[in-house]
């Protein structure tokens, strides 16, 4: 068994992550593949799956499911609007609404100029000081809640649209409100200002 979780950004948020997973076999045979053909895979993008790691994922993914949910009920919809990449393949595909987003969530600032950046570095702050704090991270965080962002800069598209993508850790309900009330306070995050 080889499963990938790196396929957010083509399939939907159902599976995240940057991370090889598969029994020793399957995983000796990916890294062998990467040697060979020039991929630069750290170590760490492959790890060996257990039987447990099998048996726990649907409720990892319902945990993460119910986190991402209780976020996105505390998003401010006046200055965001909670983005769902490829709702209609998802749609078409019948999967249930519920299920559709999996740990991730796509806000999008009401404000075209906003500074996604200076928002999710003063949301960092803004949840420092919780028992589980945001982390900023490009990757995707289990059990952890990461956040990076997405806009106009040398490292994204010059015209691609400004968001932040925000992968809603393994968390309890009380956490996942307040991570998520955190930016609505620093809100309308300043006013989008940098």
């Amino acid at each position: 068994m080889l499963v990938v979780e790196s396929v957010a950004k083509y399939l939907p948020g159902l599976i995240s992550g940057g991370i090889v997973y598969g029994d020793r076999e399957a995983v000796d045979a990916v890294r062998t593949f990467a040697r060979r053909t020039g991929q630069l895979l750290q170590g760490a993008a492959l790890a060996y799956l257990s039987p447990a790691d099998i048996r726990l994922a649907r409720t990892r993914i319902l945990t993460h499911v119910a986190a991402a949910a209780e976020s996105a009920a505390h998003v401010d919809r006046t200055a965001w609007e909670v983005m769902e990449p490829d709702a209609y393949l998802l749609e078409r595909a019948g999967l249930p609404s519920r299920l559709r987003t999996g740990s991730l969530l796509f806000p999008r600032p009401s404000d075209d100029s906003a500074d996604c950046a200076a928002i999710v570095d003063r949301w960092v702050a803004a949840t420092s000081d919780l028992d589980q704090p945001v982390r900023l991270q490009a990757g995707f965080g289990w059990p952890r809640t990461t956040t990076r962002s997405y806009g106009v800069d040398r490292l994204n598209q010059p015209d691609g649209p400004r968001y932040i993508r925000i992968s809603v850790g393994a968390v309890d309900p009380t956490h996942a409100k307040q991570q998520a009330l955190a930016p609505n306070t620093v809100s309308s995050w300043e006013n989008h200002c940098p």
